[in-house]
């Protein structure tokens, strides 16, 4: 498949040859018959309009100069490295490829979204933990299902600044704005119990000799004090960000040491109860982070909508 875009002045002669254009009056010299294969719309219009194969005849289309470049550049399979979509071009690109049934750039546009082709540090990441909220109102426009569960599952763990600060300007709609709301509050809640759990737990032993820990025997009670004002910190933070790395981050920031000289969060090999019960929370909550949301919501919890 071949589609070339030609300067001013040099318009390609071929009776194969149709041109299209753009709404800022870019014209784009393609090869009709192949556009016809990819798109039944400009097939039904070539054969309705013979007219617009001439070459000095151009289809003018409401896109833009840029989508329609984005728009060949991904149509053509000798191209092995499409230019990077950001998420706005990306949108428009996808709109014209429904507006145009082109099926094959739908699922391609659609793959860029969970592609791995974006260096963050050392690891690639894709557009939903990049941009996750522009990429969720797109997900929800388009009905791209298993996209948006993924969407949801970043915006259910980030922080909540994402969703406030808005800086991409994203015109969330309420429906779907709620039940991100929802989700976070509903984690929050599960995390937050959890953690109350584990001010029941035991404390760690205090060194032998020590004056406290004769008096009180083999756990000191202020242990427990100083770990209730440590889960109490944390958890202020899991309603900002409710994540198992965010508590943990705040759990280990805040290891000290009680007056008895005991750690105040038994870590590894000061309480095997402790431990053991932290470890299997931790595994809980990370199950229940990397699994997808539930959508589309049931009729009952869907709401009008509206847009937040």
């Amino acid at each position: 498949m071949s589609f070339r875009t030609p300067k001013s002045h040099g318009m390609s002669g071929s009776s194969d040859d149709a041109i299209i254009e753009s709404s800022e009056g870019v014209r784009f010299t393609v090869n009709r018959q192949l556009l016809c294969y990819a798109s039944p719309v400009f097939k039904d219009m070539y054969e309705i309009a013979p007219s617009f194969s001439s070459v000095k005849q151009a289809v003018k289309l409401s896109e833009s100069a840029a989508v329609l470049r984005m728009l060949l550049a991904y149509l053509d399979p000798k191209m092995s490295s499409p230019p990077t979509l950001p998420i706005e071009t990306l949108w428009e690109c996808i709109e014209a490829s429904k507006k145009y049934h082109i099926t094959a750039l739908i699922s391609r546009f659609r793959a860029i979204l969970t592609s791995p082709t974006i260096l963050h540090g050392d690891r690639p990441i894709n557009l939903i933990i990049l941009n996750p909220l522009p990429v969720a109102v797109l997900a929800h426009a388009f009905e791209f299902t298993e996209e948006l569960r993924m969407t949801l599952r970043e915006l259910a763990r980030c922080h909540i600044n994402v969703l406030m600060r808005n800086k991409q300007g994203c015109t969330l709609p309420s429906v779907l704005f709620q039940y991100i709301l929802q989700l976070r509050r509903s984690r929050a809640i599960w995390l937050k119990a959890k953690a109350k759990s584990l001010l029941y737990l035991p404390a760690a032993t205090p060194p032998q000799g020590k004056l406290l820990a004769l008096r009180s025997g083999s756990n000191c009670p202020y242990c427990i004090r100083f770990r209730a004002e440590h889960l109490h910190e944390a958890c202020i933070k899991i309603d900002d960000q409710p994540s198992w790395d965010t508590f943990r981050a705040e759990m280990i920031q805040r290891i000290v040491k009680c007056t008895c000289d005991a750690p105040t969060i038994p870590w590894e090999g000061t309480s095997e109860t402790f431990n053991r019960e932290w470890h299997k929370w931790e595994n809980d909550t990370r199950a229940l982070e990397v699994a997808l949301p539930d959508w589309p919501l049931p009729k009952a919890e869907a709401t009008s909508d509206g847009d937040a």
